[in-house]
């Protein structure tokens, strides 16, 4: 009876080892990924609904961790102390040792457009459509192949109706918003429930519409589940409006939480902001002597800002024949 049970012992022994190899193996790949997303180079295996998401894959085990999941440690976040900006940019350290970079701008100085970026990528959009941009970013999150998670309208074309659903990842984090400029060049971000009452269903003729999540700000305050000491830090892009009318984009040239990042929004005077995208966002600025040679990621919607003397007009955009559809419909095929 010794052979067999000594033969047992010895299986036992080694599958111990096989499963501590695994955990091991798990554990210097999860390390191995965290520095990836904290160099800004993780991209979402997914879609850009978790871009702060990474995925280890252990044979037919897939662990998720969500980087914006609401977490307490001991670990402060000094308040941010920003300059006063120059007129259109600017980079500025603060006490959290986070660059950042801020653009503003006035719808009576500038016109800001909506382009279907159909995952490509700022170079391609800069040399495909015909205007003098001074400023190109992503406009919000997209599924593969980029298409919109949430609504996006320019003018009269409508790419993907308002998104009313539940879900996991950043664009789901309840409340979530839209940023929009109507026909008469006003401004706002809203969160998406109010959009669709005061906005939306009114049939108020619209510029631009792009729906991201979550909120930032709404009425001065912060999300309500965002956690100042949250550990969970990614480069992160945004709007907000002041009510003077000022749209601020603002991002997040080294890693900050959530809670960090609205502040800068509550601290520039935008009582709602809106986040747009995290890892995987950059923002192109003519002023500051960007190459756009260097802009090669790839997103689905993108914002543009250029001279008020230039215009883009529907004959210009990228067609999308296959989801396009009028605004007239709308109300018929938003998701409740």
């Amino acid at each position: 009876m010794t052979k067999p049970n000594n033969f047992k012992i010895s299986i036992f022994v080694f599958f111990i080892y096989l499963v501590f190899l695994l955990v091991f193996w798990s554990c210097k790949e999860t390390i191995h990924l965290t520095k990836r997303a904290k160099q800004h180079s993780i991209h979402s295996l997914v879609d850009s609904t978790i871009p702060d998401s990474f995925v280890v894959r252990i044979d037919s085990l897939v662990n998720v961790f969500q980087a914006d999941s609401i977490q307490d440690d001991n670990k402060l976040v000094e308040d941010i102390v920003l300059k006063e900006p120059f007129e259109q940019i600017f980079a500025s350290n603060t006490q959290y040792q986070a660059k950042i970079s801020v653009y503003e701008i006035h719808l009576d100085t500038a016109s800001v457009t909506l382009i279907d970026g159909q995952y490509k990528h700022l170079k391609y959009i800069y040399d495909s459509l015909p205007n003098d941009y001074l400023m190109l970013t992503n406009g919000g999150m997209f599924h593969p192949q980029g298409i919109p998670v949430g609504l996006f309208q320019s003018d009269s074309i409508q790419v993907q109706r308002l998104n009313l659903t539940a879900g996991h990842g950043n664009f789901f984090l309840q409340p979530n918003g839209v940023f929009y400029i109507t026909k008469d060049q006003k401004a706002g971000v809203l969160e998406s429930h109010i959009f669709l009452d005061s906005i939306y269903n009114k049939e108020t003729p619209l510029h631009l519409a792009t729906q991201s999540g979550p909120m930032l700000i709404i009425d001065g305050k912060f999300h309500p589940k965002f956690n100042k000491n949250s550990p969970n830090k990614y480069i992160r892009s945004g709007v907000g409006v002041t009510d003077g009318q000022k749209i601020i984009f603002i991002i997040s040239e080294e890693v900050v939480n959530l809670y960090t990042f609205a502040k800068m929004f509550r601290d520039k005077g935008c009582k709602n902001a809106l986040y747009l995208d995290g890892a995987i966002s950059s923002m192109y600025i003519r002023e500051r002597g960007d190459n756009i040679d260097n802009f090669r990621t790839r997103y689905g919607p993108i914002i543009g800002v250029f001279p008020k003397r230039d215009s883009i007009s529907n004959d210009d955009r990228i067609p999308r024949d296959s989801i396009y559809q009028s605004s007239k419909s709308k109300n018929e095929n938003h998701e409740k």
